[in-house]
């Protein structure tokens, strides 16, 4: 399995069409996927996404945002990892 990491940056470029970023990593994302690649990311960079889409964009956004991150744990293509009290004290 080739799996990438997906931070907070990447999430909001994907998502916000008036990002400078937005183009790189919507077509760089896809590209991934389609090279079999999966992503994985966070419970934690979620909240922190979900949140800058709801004051960047909106709620409808953030909405939508998040609708499209449960299809794609459903289809194997994104591992949310969920932090917990025993991941922060081993880092």
């Amino acid at each position: 399995m080739n799996a990438i990491f997906v931070d907070t940056w990447a999430w909001c470029a994907m998502t916000d069409k008036a990002d400078d970023d937005h183009l790189i990593a919507q077509l760089t994302g896809e590209e991934l996927l389609d090279r079999g690649h999966t992503f994985v990311t966070t419970n934690f960079v979620l909240d922190e996404a979900i949140t800058l889409i709801r004051y960047r964009i909106g709620h409808a956004t953030a909405v939508q945002f998040w609708h499209k991150i449960q299809q794609m744990a459903m289809g194997d293509l994104l591992n949310l990892v969920r932090v917990t009290a025993a991941h922060e004290n081993a880092a």
